[in-house]
This record gives C-alpha cells, structure tokens and sequence, in this order.
C-alpha cells in the first residue's frame, strides 16, 4: 500500500483465520479463497474472490457473469468475461460447511495442539501458528532435521499406517516450469532449503485425540 501496489492477499487456505484482530480476506485489497475439496471448508470445486473497493467488485461480478454489468442477465455484454458461476447445489454445500466452519476450527485447533505438543517437547521445528488469534490449520509444515530425507520419512511413516498428503511445494515457485526464462539465474536460499525438506503429517477436522496424539508420536520417533 505504501507503495501504491495493489495488494492481492493469498488466503486459499486461510478460511476463519484471524491475526491481529483481522479476518483472512481484509488484510490487502483483495483476496482469493480456495473451496477444493481438500481444503479446509469446501463447495467440491472452485472458490471466492473477496474485494474491498466497491467498482472493482462491480467489475469481478461482470467478468464473472459473461461480462454482464450489474444483475443483468440478458444480451448486453459490456466486459470479456466468462460463465464462473457457482452452480445451486455447489452453493448449498459451502452454506453448510461455513456453518459448521467454527466447530471444524476448534477441532483442527486440538488436533494441530496434540501433533506439536511431542515435537516441542522433542525439540524439533515447525512452524507455529501460536501468534494466531484463529488459525485455520490447513496444513502443519515440519521441518527435516539435518540428514533426513523426504521420501524416506514418508515411506517409514506410511509403514506405520501414517499416510501423509501433498507438501507445499517440493520444487519452489520460482524453479517451476512455468517460470523458465523469467527467474532464470535468480536464487531464493530458504525456499530452496525448505522447499524440499519438510513434510506435512495428516491434520483433520475429524481426527480423534488418539489419531493425532499417534501422529505426533510416529513424527517424534521417525524424525529424531
């Protein structure tokens, strides 16, 4: 903002967070939600844009609606837009889980608590949400201790019935395909470092206190 830069906030994860006594979603100008079924609430597909300057909302709801300025849905086509319409039933079921999103919070909450409580005892790094007023959880990252590798540690954990998802990304951003000839000889040391070693255990709405006090366990005794 200082620098007259449109700030776009990435909270694709972010559904119900909250710092500093402000909600994901206020911190910029705009921001991109994600409702992909992995993520923490969900619609099946697709996802929000929330905008804080009412000509800019106009413009997205346009864009959205094949170009269509304001409630019209008839033949006048004022923007290339395009048909991003969230179907009725889609809708439906974000309604349902935004109702239950504070229940599902305070779950992930108790289960992210129970995951970090034998790591911080172990002395092993992650990375805390703990200056969060509400943290929605989506994904504990771990750190690898030195000598550790990825793959080995997914392997023995998936031997111990601990099956983990995706990380955040095992290539960075700026090595990715798409990027070539654009980064091109630029160098991001702790992305480059971290990148590649670190893991993300299972953390759900729906483990149990014994689910996630066995995955904090597992972590401790694979990992030091």
């Amino acid at each position: 903002h200082q620098q007259g830069l449109f700030v776009l906030e990435d909270t694709a994860h972010a559904h119900g967070s909250k710092i500093n006594g402000v909600s994901a979603g206020n911190l910029g100008d705009g921001a991109a939600f994600s409702f992909f079924p992995t993520k923490v609430m969900t619609t099946c597909e697709g996802g929000m844009i929330t905008l804080n300057n009412e000509e800019e909302d106009y413009i997205a709801r346009s864009l959205r609606n094949q170009g269509k300025r304001g409630m019209d849905f008839g033949g006048l086509h004022t923007d290339f837009g395009n048909s991003m319409r969230i179907t009725e039933i889609n809708a439906l079921l974000g309604r349902i889980h935004l109702a239950k999103l504070p229940e599902m919070l305070k779950k992930r909450q108790q289960a992210y608590e129970l995951i970090t409580a034998p790591l911080k005892e172990a002395g092993l790094s992650f990375v805390s949400t703990e200056k969060m007023d509400v943290a929605s959880n989506y994904k504990l990252i771990v750190h690898l201790p030195e000598g550790k590798n990825a793959k080995e540690v997914k392997t023995a954990l998936a031997e111990s019935g601990i099956f983990l998802g995706g990380t955040v990304y095992e290539i960075p951003c700026h090595q990715q395909p798409v990027f070539q000839g654009i980064c091109e000889g630029q160098s991001f040391p702790r992305a480059e470092r971290w990148c590649p070693n670190h893991i993300c255990p299972p953390l759900t709405s729906g483990m149990t206190k014994e689910d996630a006090q066995r995955v904090g366990e597992a972590l401790v005794r694979h990992l030091k």
